[in-house]
């Protein structure tokens, strides 16, 4: 491996993950009303949590995130927004559905990432601890996303035996 590969790997995770919060807090203010809602906005806290920690270790291997990354997730993420999801002008049921479709993707390579650097970084690099709660903490988040996006399809797609 590359003296910049683990670097660039975690750039790539820092810039995935502010899109990840972006996302989070459209659909947290989207969904206000329900269970989604308030588990989001912690969903939030521990995402901003997760982004200093990569955001130090980043800054261990010298670097510090590229904000050319970060400009764009955030245009992407905006981007995402122009799409027709059952409705131009409301918040629908399938939208709901393709967001956390989205979130449990982005959960799913946070966690893959955390899995990745506590296996690689040395306890010289990282506090191993910090590492592990992060890595159970996307586990614990992930359960939660299927379990939201569970409800969230079968109110979108109802089948006759629901």
């Amino acid at each position: 491996m590359s003296d910049s590969a683990l670097p660039i790997y975690m750039d790539d995770h820092y810039a995935m993950l502010s899109g990840e919060l972006e996302l989070a807090q459209r659909v947290a203010s989207e969904n206000e009303q329900n269970d989604l809602g308030p588990f989001l906005k912690d969903y939030q806290k521990e995402l901003t949590s997760q982004s200093n920690l990569l955001q130090a270790l980043l800054a261990t291997q010298g670097q510090s995130p590229s904000m050319t990354k970060q400009a764009l997730t955030w245009v992407a993420e905006k981007i995402g927004r122009l799409k027709q999801n059952d409705g131009w002008n409301e918040y629908t049921n399938l939208a709901r559905v393709l967001e956390l479709e989205v979130l449990i993707s982005a959960a799913q390579a946070r966690l893959l990432m955390w899995k990745t650097l506590n296996r690689v970084m040395t306890d010289k690099d990282a506090d191993k601890e910090k590492l592990d709660q992060a890595k159970r903490t996307a586990e614990k988040q992930l359960r939660a996303l299927k379990k939201f996006h569970r409800q969230a399809q079968q109110k979108a797609f109802p089948t006759d035996d629901e």
